[in-house]
């Protein structure tokens, strides 16, 4: 039954359409743009992008249909005039309403509708409404209720939604409009294609600048730099390394990022891994500002400064530091490790007086560091535990070493 009623109803508008068109094609007239109220909108115009469509009939008989019938909710109306309400200063129009809220789904209200307007329907057939711009009033609108409503989906009998709609007619452009229109975004165009291939050039313009400082960085520099930022640091951690027990040896292997200044006149290093090298230059850079990015890396310029962050792979040598003893006695040195020939040399010229002695040395890329160090009475024990074990190991025992210690 449902989809009788569809078949019939699309049947029917078409034929009404095709006749309307036929015999009074002068009078009719489409709007592209409206505005709407309905119980939803707060009181508030809803400005509709779909068409609004008058067309007069015999006499003052007309059809008035609101957005396509296939984009829902969609309104048809055929009234006719019935008089003029003086107090009210009314036009009233009564006819039958048409309303497809869903045709897929065959809900497609038919029944009465009451329609008044400050305008004889005639003022819309000349492009009458309001302006883009303009605040919306009654004077240009017309109202419409809705009466006896009923769907055709069989079963299915809901309240009307739509009880009343006030339409307010929006006019169309004129034929200037739409040139002007047309002119403005075409100078909006080209205007963007300006500023677009301005923008493109002025970014060329400061990679150019920007790879010809960089052709002059001293990039071997810079490695050294940071390598030998990372040997210090490897050295001064070394300084809280516990060597008694055993010697320690590490190395640094580390990406870091380097923060680098370069001008045409030098290279300088910033920063590295988040600790300020220059004072000066990191006041310089904090002024600096986005100049450009090129193969990904952002670059920052400051008056003729340029700064940027580059990632330096580092790998320092292994730094070995540990713990050796000798004894001196009878001119001739003993010492209960197999030690380096350097070390032997140092001994030689500095383990003057007899006795223990203890020293401590650190060994980085075969330059060697040696100094004596406090024996204390714990230093003592823990050197005669372990020598003990190794001479032990080894089944033998001297006991004029032993007794050295204490």
């Amino acid at each position: 039954m449902g989809k009788m009623f569809i078949a019939f109803f699309i049947l029917f508008m078409t034929i009404v359409l095709n006749s309307v068109n036929a015999q009074e094609k002068e009078v009719t007239y489409t709007y592209d743009k409206f505005g709407i109220i309905n119980q939803y909108t707060n009181n508030m115009v809803l400005e509709v992008n779909d068409v609004l469509k008058f067309v007069k009939r015999k006499g003052n008989s007309f059809f008035i249909q609101l957005a396509h019938p296939m984009n829902p909710p969609a309104y048809s109306l055929f009234v006719s005039l019935k008089g003029y309400d003086e107090l009210n200063e009314k036009y009233v129009y009564i006819g039958d309403a048409i309303v497809g809220i869903d045709i897929k789904e065959g809900l497609i209200y038919k029944g009465k509708c009451l329609i008044k307007s400050s305008k004889n329907l005639d003022a819309f057939l000349n492009n009458i409404g309001y302006n883009y711009e303009y605040t919306y009033s009654k004077d240009l609108s017309f109202s419409v209720y809705f009466k006896n409503m009923r769907t055709s989906k069989e079963g299915y009998i809901p309240q009307m939604p739509y009880t009343f709609v006030e339409v307010f007619p929006i006019k169309n452009k004129s034929e200037q409009e739409r040139e002007e229109k047309l002119l403005r975004e075409k100078r909006k165009q080209e205007w963007e294609k300006r500023e677009f291939e301005r923008k493109e050039k002025e970014i060329k313009r400061k990679e150019e600048e920007v790879i010809n400082i960089l052709s002059t960085a001293n990039r071997q520099n810079i490695k050294e730099q940071v390598c030998t930022y990372f040997e210090n640091k490897l050295l001064k951690d070394s300084e809280y390394w516990d060597v008694l027990a055993k010697p320690q040896k590490k190395e640094i292997k580390t990406t870091t990022d380097v923060l680098i200044h370069i001008d045409s006149l030098q290279t300088n290093i910033v920063q590295i891994d988040k600790e300020i090298i220059n004072y000066d230059l990191d006041f310089l850079h904090r002024k600096a500002s986005h100049y450009c990015t090129i193969n990904g890396t952002n670059y920052y310029k400051y008056q003729n400064h340029i700064f940027y962050i580059e990632k330096v792979d580092i790998k320092t040598k292994p730094l070995e530091k540990g713990i050796y003893g000798v004894e001196r006695k009878k001119g001739k040195l003993k010492y209960y490790q197999t030690v380096p020939k350097e070390i032997q040399e140092w001994c030689q010229s500095n383990i003057i007086k007899n006795g223990f002695q203890a020293i401590e040395y650190s060994n980085y890329d075969g330059q060697y560091t040696i100094k004596p160090i406090t024996v204390t009475k714990d230093v003592k024990r823990r050197f005669k535990e372990k020598i003990l074990k190794k001479l032990k190991r080894h089944g033998r025992l001297l006991v004029s070493f032993v007794a050295m210690l204490y």
